[in-house]
């Protein structure tokens, strides 16, 4: 019965260890996924800002057109 109960501790012990190993292995992973997502938010933030001001520049180019149009053809 004791040999038993040594051998069920070993097997026991043995399975432990991989789950802390895996454990371990998803923690990283976790860390690396956590900073690409970093990365990506920044980038998409900064895009939306570029793409932003592009458009308001453009709206306001627009804009200047249009009242020079119509002052010039005001003349």
């Amino acid at each position: 019965m004791e040999v038993q109960m040594q051998e069920r501790l070993a097997d026991l012990k043995q399975d432990f260890e991989k789950g802390e190993y895996q454990l371990q292995s998803l923690v990283q992973q976790e860390t690396v996924l956590r900073e690409s997502l970093l990365r990506v938010s920044g980038a998409i933030r900064i895009l939306e800002e570029l793409l932003s001001t592009d458009q308001e520049n453009t709206v306001r180019e627009e804009t200047a057109g249009a009242t020079q149009t119509r002052a010039d053809g005001q003349r």
